[in-house]
């Protein structure tokens, strides 16, 4: 861990969560692909409920891509420490 990180809490966590399910369901929108609500507990009317593999294997999903996304972020916005010196 670089020394311009922070460790994450449980609160940031849960909102990096909460933004990669949104983006994801607004690609989804914009893709015109209908896609369950990953937080709900139970299949719609005519849909068949999640097996144990695909529950296993959306979770995979999720922790691969919200332990990628801090990487990502600090690439995309690094820090600037020259902020608040003088030169």
């Amino acid at each position: 861990m670089s020394d311009n990180t922070l460790p994450a809490t449980a609160g940031a966590t849960q909102a990096l969560i909460s933004l990669i399910m949104l983006a994801q369901q607004l690609q989804s929108e914009k893709d015109g692909i209908r896609r369950p609500d990953p937080r709900s507990t139970g299949a719609g009317a005519g849909e068949e409920p999640d097996k144990p593999a695909q529950q296993v294997q959306r979770a995979c999903v999720y922790e691969q891509r919200t332990n990628r996304l801090p990487a990502w972020l600090e690439q995309a916005f690094p820090a600037d420490h020259s902020r608040g010196k003088t030169a």
